[in-house]
């Protein structure tokens, strides 16, 4: 398995991260609302299919850190 290591130290799996990104690149907001919280942005189309609830089902531990993620700004 490969890993990211993200500025600031956190280190994530290169599967999580692609995850998010490719969902924000289509257009989903993922949010901590005490539990993972994925929403489409205001005004965009889509739909999450079987497979990406698949994936963040089994990403969910990693997402939620990369949305608490903050990187350092030196």
């Amino acid at each position: 398995m490969a890993f990211v290591d993200l500025k600031g130290g956190l280190v994530v799996p290169a599967e999580a991260l692609a995850l998010a990104l490719t969902l924000e690149d289509r257009g989903f907001l993922l949010r901590d609302a005490g539990k993972l919280v994925v929403s489409l942005t205001p005004g965009r189309e889509g739909v999450l299919s079987d497979t990406d609830r698949a994936q963040i089902t089994k990403w969910k531990r990693h997402l939620l850190a990369i949305i608490a993620y903050q990187a350092e700004t030196t």
